[in-house]
């Protein structure tokens, strides 16, 4: 499956590693793949969330204030596994990938994921900020879907700036 992982779903998942070795947590959970997104800002995942009115420096406080540090410990850096839910969260990853007729897992799919999950910090923020439609999902969909579509347009814009340079 991390094959199909964008660049950015990788560093998101490569920061979650790190914030669970940083906090001594013995396993990647759902709340350290979700401080992985925020961290990673330029991912589609953080842009959606801002998109629908998240302040993502605001839900990683809340997120770190609810998950104290762990008692674990362990070298920096050794291998930290998945917990039962983060994987569970990464299946359902998968899941919406293909469902949206993604061949790849990028940053949003992960976030997707994790709300599926049940990820009820991700839960309470979203509910606080979604209420245009029935259900958090369908809401952020559509912030994913813009924020794809501004990243296309900034992506076409480089490229003319580019052409242009060059011309």
């Amino acid at each position: 499956m991390f094959e199909r992982f964008t660049e950015k779903a990788r560093r998101a998942t490569i920061y979650a590693q790190e914030e669970s070795n940083k906090r001594s947590w013995e396993s990647i959970t759902p709340a350290a793949l979700l401080l992985g997104l925020i961290r990673e800002e330029n991912g589609i995942a953080a842009k959606a969330l801002r998109e629908t009115g998240v302040n993502l420096y605001d839900l990683r406080t809340k997120i770190e204030a609810s998950f104290p540090n762990g008692s674990n410990e362990h070298e920096p850096y050794t291998h930290i596994p998945f917990h039962k839910d983060t994987k569970n969260a990464l299946e359902l990853t998968l899941k919406n990938a293909l469902q949206i007729s993604d061949k790849y897992i990028g940053t949003e799919h992960l976030l997707l994921g994790l709300l599926d999950q049940g990820n009820l910090i991700l839960k309470e923020t979203l509910g606080k900020h979604l209420r245009k439609y029935e259900s958090e999902k369908e809401e952020l969909i559509e912030a994913i879907s813009l924020a794809r579509e501004i990243n296309m347009l900034a992506e076409e814009r480089r490229k003319n700036i580019k052409e242009l340079k060059f011309s």
